[in-house]
């Protein structure tokens, strides 16, 4: 029989190695009694059992059998800045078989990597069963490779490391090797082009984003284990079926560009690392907006499309939203946004073309106004859309405005529209505005104000639990306004100047008034 060897110490006996084999043998006939006789003197017969046999070989023996037959062995093989593009890389190899956890597929492994900070470097199996690895990790301006970037200048010193386990004589060892950054020209890069089967190890990733980056789903699941911030001009890319998991209080702030695009099916997830809540996904106002044709069509900018994000917790200096947006216009398309301590969207200082389509944006409870989506415009034009989407099982909490939407429009030239949405079973609790909460300035215009062709159900509020409208010139037609646990729609102007139009709605069995009105102001029905 092949196999390895069982290194067999026997007490007072030079050390023996015995083949699998004969091992195998011994033991199997241990677990036949043995009888012995012994004749001393007299006839005296003793029959020894399996018991003492087994007794008697463990008190001699000590059986161990070694795992491993390799000591790894690994290499930088090339570490270049070209000096006029400030565009470099580094690229390493890793030999260990031991780690070759499939032979059918081409197997992933993380060694760390050191330049002027510490960072994880995902190196990819040559082939199938080779235990040869390789992996490139960019340098100075250089876009990423397969892993994120390392800070290292010409002249510096790098160093990567790996623990063997096992090794060759079965313990641990950690093997490293370094190697100084020159300047050279960038050759055609040695890295496989490979499509491995996706890790359940852990991208580490964390601090600031300073060149042009994508996180690759052959890399996910990534662990955000410090903040994240994609600098200004900077565009963080993240491929369909990536999962994010950030540990708590950890956030993604955007100052340049996000493209997150996922595809039905293959959603890109922001989650929870643990039962504990991650923070939000922040774009600030020096990040790029969203650009679309005059058709309304995308066309480029931060997007988020087909997300997943979930189990955040807001910011009560930013914004309470998981997804907190100031003075910017990101897409944000066939997502899903769930179960999160704040605000699903939180968005002040809108300005542009600002549109929310086709998600589904539930249960998230915000201890403040807006449970599931929050716009508070500037003093610049915004155009708003909401369409398409399913807003229920929010809650404003303490805020006590909006449980499904909370929307404020003080300048005569914003355009709002919200329409073909299900908001349903959204609390406001004593405020106002269950599904819908919307309300401009006592003195400015709040521009051109469409509610159209929703199911308004089941929200609950003080006053106004399906729509509260207050100081604005708002038109609501063609919606189901029912078993709202209030008034239907309730519409305060207290201005004369102000017009509501309200026409060819169904509101029933709302347990307050279908319509209730406050004030002085027009109600065209």
């Amino acid at each position: 029989m092949d196999g390895p060897t069982l290194p067999v110490p026997m007490r007072g006996w030079p050390f023996l190695n015995i083949d699998n084999g004969i091992a195998l043998s011994i033991m199997h006939a241990l677990f036949y009694p043995i009888n012995l006789y012994i004749i001393f003197g007299k006839a005296i017969f003793m029959k020894i059992t399996l018991f003492y046999a087994i007794v008697s070989i463990c008190l001699f023996f000590n059986i161990s059998t070694a795992i491993s037959d390799y000591d790894a062995n690994l290499e930088i093989l090339e570490a270049i800045i070209d000096e006029e593009t400030n565009e470099g890389r580094a690229i390493v190899s890793l030999y260990d078989p031991d780690v070759n956890s499939s032979s059918s597929s081409q197997n992933l492994v993380n060694i760390t990597i050191s330049g002027w900070e510490s960072t994880t470097l995902r190196l990819i199996e040559t082939g199938n069963d080779t235990g040869s690895f390789l992996g490139t990790i960019g340098m100075g301006g250089a876009s990423t490779i397969i892993n994120a970037n390392i800070g290292a200048g010409v002249g510096d010193t790098i160093t990567v490391t790996f623990t063997d386990d096992p090794d060759a004589s079965g313990g641990i060892s950690v093997v490293e090797d370094t190697a100084e950054v020159v300047a050279g020209s960038l050759s055609a890069s040695p890295t496989p082009s490979v499509t491995p089967t996706p890790s359940t190890v852990s991208t580490e990733v964390s601090g600031k984003i300073t060149s042009d980056t994508t996180w690759k789903k052959e890399n996910s699941p990534y662990l955000v284990t410090g903040n994240i911030l994609v600098n200004e001009g900077i565009t963080l890319t993240i491929e369909e079926g990536v999962t994010v998991k950030l540990e708590e209080d950890k956030a993604i702030q955007v100052e340049g560009e996000i493209i997150a695009r996922g595809k039905e099916g293959d959603e890109i997830t922001f989650t929870a690392n643990t039962e504990d809540y991650w923070n939000y996904i922040y774009f600030s106002n020096t990040s790029i907006g969203a650009n679309f044709d005059d058709n309304g069509n995308y066309q480029n900018g931060s997007i988020l499309e087909y997300c997943i994000i979930e189990n955040a917790s807001g910011s009560y200096d930013l914004g309470n939203g998981a997804v907190i947006i100031d003075g910017t216009n990101p897409y944000i398309n066939h997502c899903t946004i769930q179960n999160n301590y704040a605000s699903g969207i939180y968005a002040s200082n809108v300005s542009g073309v600002f549109k929310i389509t086709t998600c589904v944006i539930s249960n998230n409870f915000a201890n403040g106004v807006a449970g599931g989506i929050y716009i508070d415009g500037s003093t610049d034009q915004m155009t708003v859309t909401i369409s398409d989407s399913t807003i229920e099982n929010n809650t404003a909490w303490r805020g006590n405005y909006g449980g499904g939407i909370y929307l404020y429009s003080d300048d005569s030239d914003n355009i709002i529209s919200i329409y073909n949405n299900k908001i349903n079973n959204n609390d406001a609790g004593d405020g106002d505005g269950g599904g819908i909460y919307i309300s401009g300035n006592y003195y400015n215009d709040s521009g051109h104000i469409t509610i159209y062709n929703n199911t308004i159900s089941g929200n609950t509020a003080n006053v106004g639990s399906g729509i509260g409208c207050y100081y604005t010139n708002a038109k609501i037609y063609y919606n189901i306004i029912s078993n709202n646990d209030e008034d239907g729609i309730s519409i305060s102007n207290s201005s004369n100047s102000r017009s509501t139009t309200i026409s060819s709605n169904m509101i029933f069995n709302n347990t307050g008034h279908g319509i209730r009105s406050y004030g002085s102001h027009t109600i065209t029905i």
